[in-house]
């Protein structure tokens, strides 16, 4: 089951670091542009030395000496290993996050603006809040190496010109004190945003109704009652629209339809899964289906689904053996919908051709060092796949095309300190990833296209 870990106590506001800051530095109004030749700048050092900080003064921190040294050599090696990275610091960590899919483009064509979708969790100690950020890139070419300098001191590259810009939060919606363990935007219609929380009841919004700034009453489109128990899998469907899926602790799929109701509070589901009674920790419908799925749990089986099936049983179920620990997530690739990977609590990634079941077509035993906790298909090269964990604090993409196992693993990002909770990849930039961490921070970044060359 994944992991989720409670804060005993509320974090000392003044000891985060708000990126807006820059603005009271004098920098003008725009957002962090962190290319090859200033990646690591003063906005990641200042960072740092708050994170760095209060790592020292609590005794009780969880950030263990050997995560802070890989960090520190992350950081000292970061400006080769990236074209974009752009680190956000909040006051509370996210479990969630997706990339909207809409992009603004400058009048000249120079810049681009990204949506985000996040949440907090505060542990009950503050109200949650759904949250809609926004970002911008610099598309023209990178700037020249000699913006920056190698510190020998300090072992890593320092910036010589000052940069500006920050992160934005546009909207904020009440999510009362409900926790965000996931959410996802409806395709065809990004305006409407379903969270799933820790009663397992899901929740709709449509952003399009809510001011910016964050309202005291929690108020939403739709709630769909089902679930008993805390949920993850969230997943709506890409070919017919309103028909949303939904996986709890309580060992239930649900498919709903929000299309098919007369008030919110009738809506009832179109059907109930009773998959696995130890919990179905992820759900996904195949992206090029309408009535396809797949789910995952703590009985270490991928099953396959098929809504037209009169039986509520999976029609296709791969043994209990490929995994230990349960299966926490699940990714369905985009161009080739009989490819499935598939990740356990062990550290485990498997690649599945559903058409053969019985055993993986390709096991990568020691993806990460522990849990996984996501697993994400690139949209637009099929091959990479992201993995992220909540144990060993690292990002990776792998590429299942090289048949050389040693090979496979291609980019690591070690930006994080604690645990990464989930990953998504930028649909209107293919190589650029958004990762957001139990070390409050959301990092957008984009590894250095010299290093696969």
């Amino acid at each position: 089951m994944p992991e989720v870990i409670h804060l005993d106590n509320e974090p000392k506001v003044t000891q985060i670091h708000d990126l807006t800051k820059l603005q009271d530095e004098g920098e003008d109004d725009d957002d962090i542009i962190m290319t090859e030749s200033n990646v690591t700048t003063e906005v990641i050092n200042d960072i740092d030395g708050d994170r760095e900080d209060q790592a020292q003064e609590d005794e009780n921190s969880t950030i263990d000496a050997q995560t802070q040294e890989n960090y520190a050599i992350w950081k000292s090696n970061s400006i080769q290993l990236y074209e974009y990275l752009n680190t956000v610091n909040a006051i509370w960590p996210s479990m969630t996050v997706q990339f909207l899919p809409d992009l603004e483009l400058s009048s000249d064509g120079d810049r681009a603006r990204y949506r985000v979708l996040s949440g907090t969790f505060t542990s009950g100690f503050k109200t949650e809040v759904l949250k809609i950020g926004s970002f911008q890139v610099q598309n023209s070419e990178r700037q020249v190496t000699d913006r920056v300098k190698f510190d020998h001191e300090l072992t890593e590259f320092q910036n010589i010109q000052s940069i500006s810009g920050k992160y934005e939060t546009v909207q904020e919606i009440n999510h009362s004190d409900l926790e965000i363990l996931k959410l996802r935007y409806l395709p065809h219609n990004p305006n409407l945003i379903a969270s799933i929380t820790n009663t397992g009841n899901i929740y709709i919004f449509d952003k399009s109704k809510y001011p910016s700034q964050c309202s005291t009453d929690f108020k939403y489109e739709m709630k769909l009652s089902g679930h008993t128990q805390e949920g993850y899998g969230l997943s709506w469907n890409c070919q017919k629209e309103g028909h949303l899926l939904s996986s709890a602790s309580d060992g239930k799929i649900i498919h709903w339809d929000i299309t098919k109701h007369l008030e919110p509070s009738q809506i009832k589901p179109v059907k109930t899964y009773a998959s696995d009674k130890e919990g179905v920790n992820d759900v996904l419908w195949v992206p090029s289906h309408d009535s396809m799925f797949g789910s995952v749990g703590e009985d270490n089986q991928l099953k396959i689904y098929d809504t037209r099936q009169q039986t509520n049983d999976p029609i296709i179920k791969t043994p209990q053996t490929e995994h230990q620990g349960g299966i926490n997530t699940l990714s369905i690739n985009y161009q080739n919908s009989l490819c499935v990977a598939t990740g356990d609590s062990e550290g485990t990634v498997n690649i599945w051709d559903i058409r053969n079941p019985d055993s993986c077509s390709t096991a990568i035993s020691k993806a990460q060092s522990g849990a996984i906790t996501s697993l994400k298909f690139n949209p637009s090269m099929p091959s990479l796949l992201l993995s992220s964990s909540s144990s060993d604090s690292v990002v990776n993409i792998y590429d299942l095309s090289k048949e050389n196992e040693q090979e496979r693993c291609i980019f690591k990002h070690g930006g994080h300190l604690l645990g990464v909770n989930d990953v998504d990849w930028n649909p209107n930039d293919p190589w650029m990833v958004g990762s957001v961490s139990y070390d409050n921070t959301i990092q957008f970044w984009k590894p250095s296209l010299d290093l696969f060359v």
